[in-house]
């Protein structure tokens, strides 16, 4: 069972793909970008979208947590 959050993500990447079969994210590599980029992950293999396309887009802004650089 997916949390009330996660829902809500996913009725926000739905609606999104309704408008746009591209979704492009901003990846630095912190935690933020990394949870978004996580829950692209989970929509996709959730949902199957057809015809999709992620185009990831990677700042590095050298002030990521050291965790975050080695994962």
């Amino acid at each position: 069972m997916m949390s009330a959050d996660v829902v809500t993500a996913f009725e926000a990447l739905d609606r999104a793909y309704t408008r746009s079969r591209r979704l492009v994210l901003a990846y630095s590599g912190g935690k933020d970008s990394t949870a978004v980029a996580i829950l692209i992950y989970k929509w996709v293999r959730d949902r199957s979208p057809k015809d999709l396309d992620v185009v990831v887009l990677h700042n590095d802004t050298m002030s990521e947590i050291p965790p975050m650089e080695l994962w």
